[in-house]
């Protein structure tokens, strides 16, 4: 069978356990609880290596005009796919803005309100974009639509600077399901997102779960 090979280490202060055992060039790696991934090796093809396994990715931070309970924000390698998941919670200090199109963020006009930075090296070279509602969102504008731009520090209740807009989703309601071609619109450096609001509420939000998904393809544009 090969050699076998077990370490512990410590994570969020609990011990872990894996096995790793070599069989036949294969690497079998397994942790308790775990489904065991096998992973082939080759000098010459990268993806007989890194292609068949899931990994998780540290996102790119989102702005600081978006509060920090309002985002989670995880990026999963699933094969040659990178998929990046957004979920935002409104009622967690958001509001929209005084005019139809501003920005939605930290209420009281915090700048940097953007809610993700897209960048190939993390989220893989973007293919599509997906949308949904969780919870019908009150309180604020229920029109929350998906912007992306190539500015950093536009600030909640203003527009976005030379916007695209991504995903144009009218009134969300419970299970709206919206999804675009993500290739297009994050083309050249807009790579910056926002969520807008379609019409002037000026308010807090009172509730509304927002789902937002990203799907990047693992390639090295430079190569």
């Amino acid at each position: 069978m090969g050699a076998r090979s077990n370490k512990h280490q410590l994570v969020g202060g609990k011990q872990t356990f894996n096995s790793e055992v070599q069989v036949d060039n294969k690497l079998v790696v397994g942790q308790a609880g775990q489904n065991i991934n096998q992973t082939s090796f080759s000098a010459t093809n990268p993806s007989l290596s890194e292609g068949q396994n899931v990994l998780s990715i540290t996102p790119n931070a989102h702005g600081s005009g978006i509060a920090d309970g309002a985002i989670s924000t995880f990026v999963n390698k699933v094969g040659g796919l990178i998929y990046t998941t957004i979920l935002i919670d409104l009622h967690a200090g958001l509001a929209d803005g005084g005019t139809a199109n501003d920005i939605i963020g930290t209420d009281g006009g915090a700048a940097n309100a953007y809610i993700a930075n897209i960048t190939d090296s993390v989220n893989g070279v973007p293919l599509e974009v997906q949308m949904g509602c969780l919870e019908v969102p009150t309180g604020g504008d229920p029109d929350i639509n998906l912007v992306a731009s190539a500015t950093a520090t536009d600030a909640n209740d203003a527009a976005v600077t030379s916007g695209t807009v991504v995903l144009n989703n009218g009134d969300w309601t419970l299970g709206k399901f919206t999804e675009g071609d993500a290739g297009a619109d994050f083309a050249g450096a807009k790579r910056y997102l926002y969520l807008t609001c379609g019409d002037t509420t000026d308010a807090a939000y009172t509730a509304g779960k927002i789902i937002i998904k990203i799907t990047g393809a693992l390639f090295d544009k430079a190569g």
